[in-house]
This record gives C-alpha cells, structure tokens and sequence, in this order.
C-alpha cells in the first residue's frame, strides 16, 4: 500500500502541538492496515435480507407499463 501525504514545511519554531501543516494519520489507519478494520462483506448474511439492484433503461423517457 502506498500513500502519498502533501506536508507543508513548518518553521522551526512552531510548537509540536500546532497540527497545521503537518500529517495527521486516518483514525481507521491502523486498522485497515494491519487487517482488523471489519467491512460490509465480511458480515455474515442474515435470515430475510434483502438484496438491491439498479436496473436503468434502455429508452429515454420510456413509459413503464
């Protein structure tokens, strides 16, 4: 995994606890990568779900009959 950070050069003098220009990591960072983050597919199917599909049509301004 490669992530790319913009940083602005800070000046010597600016205190460690001012976070401008310097990178601040992702809270979820640490999960994704060390593979404990959770995602939808990983959730185990449930009794009575239900699935959705986007069905678009094949003609402009068609009239669904």
């Amino acid at each position: 995994m490669c992530v790319f950070l913009t940083v602005q050069d800070t000046e010597p003098s600016q205190s460690p606890q001012d976070p401008v220009g310097r990178p601040i990591m992702h809270l979820a960072g640490i999960n994704h990568a060390t593979g404990e983050a959770v995602y939808v597919d990983d959730l185990p199917s449930m009794d009575g779900e239900l699935f959705l599909a986007v069905v678009t049509s094949t003609r402009a301004h068609a009239r669904i009959v």
